[in-house]
């Protein structure tokens, strides 16, 4: 509960814990797809129990598959569900169908394990730790888990200089030895015999393909609409942030045009006028038509 209580920020709308011997999970609630508490988590599903942070952009186009080919019923709405009925068909593998950002557990108690997952590029954050008896805690939080490790004479000096120096902390590594972050494009199980992780995507992975400068500008626009179409779903309204720069420009064009209702903008502009770029915000803002909120910093 206090782990919990840690990230009520992080997730205002509900929480909840799942109890059993041997695991326990809770979950803080923000609620974007399918606000009903049919959508709340920890959410179970028969033999499997989920906790997750973010969101599957495609989990529509899941669904259908799902519904489609496998007969699958399901009982919400939400991306959540679809993630347990990708996992009861695909196994490890369906992180491979998933376009999103997402960190999640998954408990199969018909296995008595733990399989879990980051996104591709670590968008969202998640952290674990194995103390001294063997026990794994994992959170999407490191606050969470200083609550169950002192940080006293646990310093990682090293990894503390480079985040100062270089603005970041290393692939797995975090400001203490003894939590560490999964790395982006990774899975793993966790079991009795502890955890095992393994890399299911990188970049260096991705095919590379030979074509023309046309084609590159007509590829990359678009997947540019294409990946901002599938962040336009959603049950809550919705907002970008725009500083006035080329690429959040570009996002709230787009978005404007294709979510079919007022956009809401939002800025920061600073007193330095070297440093700031308020009047490009404006000038977006006023030729899409958004609801621009402001603030100088």
């Amino acid at each position: 509960a206090r782990m919990t209580r840690l990230i009520e920020h992080r997730g205002p709308d509900n929480d909840d814990f799942y109890i059993k011997p041997n695991i326990m999970l809770s979950h803080r609630r923000l609620s974007i797809l399918d606000l009903s508490k049919d959508a709340n988590q920890p959410m179970t599903d028969d033999e499997i129990t989920i906790v997750f942070n973010g969101e599957i952009y495609n989990y529509i186009e899941i669904k259908d598959e799902l519904e489609r080919d496998h007969n699958i019923q399901f009982k919400t709405n939400s991306d959540t569900e679809v993630i347990i009925k990708s996992y009861k068909v695909w196994g490890e593998s369906c992180v491979e169908k998933f376009n999103g950002m997402f960190a999640f557990v998954l408990w199969d108690s018909s296995k008595s394990e733990i399989y879990f997952a980051r996104d591709r590029l670590g968008v969202k954050p998640f952290y674990y730790y194995e103390d001294l008896e063997g026990t794994v805690f994992l959170a999407s939080d490191i606050k969470s888990l200083w609550e169950v490790q002192s940080l006293e004479n646990n310093l990682n000096y090293s990894a503390i200089r480079n985040n100062l120096a270089n603005g970041f902390f290393r692939t797995n590594e975090t400001s203490t030895n003894a939590v560490h972050k999964l790395p982006p494009g990774n899975h793993g199980i966790c079991n009795k015999d502890g955890i095992k992780l393994s890399q299911y995507w990188d970049l260096h992975s991705v095919s590379k393909q030979k074509i023309s400068y046309n084609d590159a500008i007509s590829q990359t626009e678009e997947l540019i609409k294409d990946s901002i179409k599938l962040r336009l779903r959603s049950d809550v309204p919705l907002g970008t942030f725009l500083s006035g720069g080329i690429d959040s420009s570009l996002v709230t064009a787009i978005a404007s045009q294709e979510s079919g209702n007022p956009l809401n903008t939002f800025s920061i502009g600073l007193d330095d006028k070297r440093f700031d770029e308020s009047k490009y915000a404006y000038q977006v803002a006023r030729k899409y038509g958004t609801t621009h909120h402001h603030t100088y910093l």
